[in-house]
């Protein structure tokens, strides 16, 4: 409840919006997990395995004193033309914001509980903005590629052979750069005294215009770590061998 106060999320707003939730697909991972989306995109409704939940409620002091110490955090910086104004005076923290985590028992001939996990979106359009790429990186090029389509086309959350194919990199303002390097670092610290070494970047990169293609301007970056809640265990030794 206070990481969702400290994001600007009242109970009232925060219900309001959970009221009516889309969705319900499998996840474009391999977890085989469901997701939803509350109607004004602000949020993301996931399942997740019980040792996930686990997890995020071992290193959920942890995790709490870290936000509150990264309060100037950015969720999305602009990239325009010139010389950088548009930056933000911090980037403090790009870990995913978890906003709630919910057991549900579902009755039947053996009581099962199903584990949910709320999160801000974050992807979420910011006015004619919306991503149009969205790319999940590991630094990995073990099964990281995603095939175009019948059609030629690139679609769903692509992967780190698709990006240093297509997009190679994005260009930052000096200062913009060290904040958002410095950033990462202390996020993947933190992460690591956690023993989780197994996680995403996801970035969605708008068009240069937005949606609409007569407004000029730059494009809009949207940047996470995401998947931060598995423990690098036997099970992930033994999978890191087979792919190695």
């Amino acid at each position: 409840r206070s990481i969702r106060h400290l994001r600007g999320y009242t109970d009232g707003s925060f219900l309001k919006s959970m009221l009516e939730l889309s969705g319900g697909a499998l996840g474009a991972g391999k977890s085989g997990q469901l997701f939803f989306k509350s109607k004004d995109s602000r949020f993301v409704l996931k399942t997740m395995p019980k040792n996930e939940a686990e997890v995020l409620r071992s290193i959920l002091p942890t995790y709490h004193s870290y936000l509150f110490a990264s309060r100037e955090s950015v969720v999305v910086p602009k990239i325009s033309k010139g010389n950088g104004k548009n930056s933000p005076s911090a980037l403090r923290t790009f870990l995913a914001r978890f906003l709630g985590l919910y057991a549900l028992e579902i009755e039947g001939k053996r009581t099962r509980r199903v584990y949910l996990v709320c999160m801000e979106n974050a992807l979420k359009t910011f006015g004619s903005f919306k991503p149009i790429r969205i790319f999940d990186l590991k630094g990995s090029k073990q099964g990281r590629y995603v095939p175009p389509n019948a059609q030629g086309e690139f679609k769903g959350v692509l992967k780190d052979l698709n990006w240093t194919k297509n997009e190679k990199a994005i260009r930052l303002p000096k200062r913009m750069f060290q904040q958002v390097r410095a950033a990462l670092e202390r996020d993947v610290a933190l992460l690591k005294s956690f023993n989780i070494v197994d996680y995403s970047l996801l970035i969605g990169i708008s068009s240069p215009s937005g949606m609409s293609s007569g407004v000029p301007g730059g494009r809009r970056i949207w940047a996470s770590v995401i998947d931060i809640l598995q423990l690098f265990n036997m099970k992930k030794r033994g999978e890191r061998f087979v792919k190695k």
